[in-house]
């Protein structure tokens, strides 16, 4: 719910101007966002999935795998229910101050 269009388009650009990954961390150590121009499924084998380790493992292996990458800016994401508690919150505080969601 915290990338905006101003993200994704960061994201695209950074595909563009050379990389071959770009990844929007996570604040839980995970990531709300990872776009590739090279793709290989070893990228995605031997993560610990579910765990703060996932975006520290990943950037592991694109380094492994040869690939260059670029970091955006860390969000959060919902993964369980004190993030959709988050969530909620967001949106009442946007609705009480009339910013669309």
């Amino acid at each position: 719910p915290a990338i905006d269009m101003n993200y994704i388009r960061q994201s695209i650009e950074q595909l563009y101007n050379g990389h071959d990954i770009v990844i929007g961390p996570a604040e839980d150590g995970g990531y709300v966002l990872i776009g590739v121009k090279s793709f290989s499924s070893d990228l995605f084998t031997d993560i610990d999935w579910g765990t703060s380790r996932v975006l520290e493992q990943t950037k592991q292996k694109i380094d492994q795998l040869g690939f260059t990458f670029k970091e955006l800016d860390t969000l959060w994401d919902i993964d369980d229910p004190d993030d959709l508690q988050r969530l909620e919150q967001d949106i009442q505080l946007a609705s009480l101050l009339a910013i669309p969601a």
